[in-house]
């Protein structure tokens, strides 16, 4: 990525832009209301604009950086060479133009000082106008300020597979992909909620409610499906979306997880044409959990990749190196083997630059000694 010119700065993740905005939670924060102020009779939403647009709708908290990675500059001699990326302060100005237009939202993230935006109502039909499917999509309205860099970070690791750039040619053997590819955990909910209600309403009535066991099921009926040619492989989890959320029946001494939702889903399905899956589901980790939760992830993951039929290989991001030397360890001592056989990739989240992401220095309450 040596060819991509640093527009980037600061070291730390939180970079935000001198410009002024609502900090997150004030109050009217997140009622997707246009704004009242209007463009320029000459303004308008183009279709570069709605490009973004659409990423914002499925990945609310996007900030600049991830924002300046989805378009191509155009040919200038006041910013970057054409066939580049978008430079940041380029991506600021259009999202300027936007909110002056009232199609997105833009706040303040009170803790880090970081810039994120959120679609209006306007955002999102006219992202639909451009012939984006934005029924999963959804703006920042309920999402706790405490989740909001998680948020931040996955769309920048999304941006990233979608970035024309192909940050991930040579590390992980992906091309640049779609926004289609990309399935957003709002997508993943909205296929597993009815189920998961389905399930609950059963348990009242002394079935199983065993998500799991039901998952378990509906692959062996939708792998039937394909055999019987009545659907290709290469639609299965298109037919089937609810697939994307991982899960292992529950039975005594099971330490795979009934339910798991991974941050990010690629769809690298379109030239499958056998039983062996090629899509990716990402991790995004920004800070360690206890070793009997990953330990149980990393059974769930085992138990999948067993049996690739929904996914080939899995991707964790992480900052620093504490998550994965912990991942290893568990790996190795469960015997899974998934990061030595390749099927779990470790990777550090970085910018477009090519900087490591940091981890905001923590402070030492009580002074020293």
């Amino acid at each position: 990525m040596s060819n991509i010119p640093n527009f980037l700065e600061e070291e730390e993740y939180d970079r935000p832009t001198t410009e002024a905005a609502p900090n997150f939670g004030e109050p009217g924060f997140g009622k997707g209301k246009t704004n009242a102020r209007k463009g320029t009779p000459r303004a308008r939403i183009t279709e570069l604009d709605a490009r973004l647009l659409a990423f914002i709708g499925h990945f609310p908290g996007s900030d600049t950086e991830a924002l300046s990675l989805l378009n191509i500059a155009q040919a200038s001699n006041l910013g970057n060479p054409s066939g580049s990326i978008t430079s940041v302060t380029t991506t600021e100005r259009r999202l300027a133009k936007l909110k002056k237009l009232g199609a997105v939202e833009r706040y303040r993230q009170s803790t880090t000082g970081a810039q994120c935006y959120s679609l209006t109502g306007l955002g999102f039909s006219a992202a639909r106008d451009y012939g984006y499917n934005m029924d999963h999509g959804r703006s920042l309205s309920g999402i706790a300020e405490s989740r909001l860099t998680h948020y931040r970070m996955i769309a920048l690791v999304a941006a990233q597979l979608a970035s024309p750039a192909g940050f991930f040619r040579d590390s992980l053997g992906i091309e640049p992909v779609e926004l289609e590819q990309l399935i957003s955990e709002n997508a993943m909910r909205a296929a597993y909620e009815p189920i998961k209600a389905d399930l609950a309403a059963a348990k009242k009535d002394g079935k199983s409610a065993d998500f799991g066991k039901w998952r378990a099921e509906k692959l062996a009926a939708a792998v039937g499906e394909v055999k019987e040619e009545r659907i290709a492989w290469s639609d299965l989890v298109e037919v089937f979306p609810v697939l994307w959320t991982l899960g292992h029946p529950q039975r005594d001494g099971t330490k795979a997880k009934p339910v798991h939702q991974p941050d990010l889903a690629v769809n690298l399905d379109a030239d499958r044409a056998d039983h062996f899956a090629t899509n990716l589901f990402v991790e995004i980790e920004l800070s360690r959990k206890d070793w009997d939760e990953y330990d149980r992830i990393l059974a769930t993951f085992a138990a999948e990749l067993a049996r690739p039929y929904i996914y080939r290989r899995g991707v964790y991001f992480v900052i620093g190196t504490q998550v994965e030397t912990l991942l290893k360890k568990i790996d190795e001592a469960g015997g899974y083997n998934l990061i030595s056989s390749g099927k779990l990739i470790v990777r550090p989240l970085t910018h477009r630059d090519g900087s490591l992401v940091a981890q905001k220095k923590r402070i030492t309450l009580g002074g020293t000694r």
